[in-house]
């Protein structure tokens, strides 16, 4: 089974597609800001895992970008949401092409590998992203996905 999708798998074609869409409805502002459609695709192959801020700062840095006020950071927020769509879809095409399935069933006990081994409880099956929703103790759960459940706990 080949791995899940990450980021780094994202393709110059989606990130393309995100510059766009970002760009095109601000063009004006990014404009104003000394900031280019291109200039937006370069800061995105170059780490894609910047909030809004950060994204600013590399652009003023990297890029010659200036005067970057807060709605201007607010929207290069929206890149890290378009990331994250963007992988979510590479993860849903990856779990229908490959047939994946849990193989723990909601309810079970179960270890996982996550800052060391822990234990849990099977509540829910996010099937379309591989992910089982597990609880940990009465006032803690995460979303971990199925690879990384290792087995039932005693």
């Amino acid at each position: 089974m080949n791995e899940r999708p990450s980021y780094s798998d994202i393709t110059d074609k989606q990130i393309i597609e995100i510059s766009q869409e970002l760009f095109n409805g601000l063009a004006e502002n990014f404009k104003c800001c000394g900031i280019s459609q291109s200039n937006i695709f370069d800061a995105i192959k170059e780490d894609m895992s910047l909030d809004g801020y950060e994204y600013a700062k590399l652009l003023e840095n990297d890029f010659g970008a200036y005067s970057i006020d807060s709605m201007i950071v607010s929207e290069l927020d929206m890149i890290s949401y378009s990331l994250d769509r963007a992988k979510d879809e590479l993860v849903k095409k990856w779990v229908t092409e490959n047939k994946i399935f849990p193989k723990f069933d909601i309810e079970c006990n179960v270890l996982y590998m996550r800052r060391g081994e822990q234990k849990g409880i099977i509540k829910g099956v996010d099937y379309d992203e591989a992910k089982y929703h597990i609880v940990l103790t009465e006032t803690s759960c995460a979303v971990i996905p199925y690879e990384d459940v290792v087995g039932l706990a005693n």
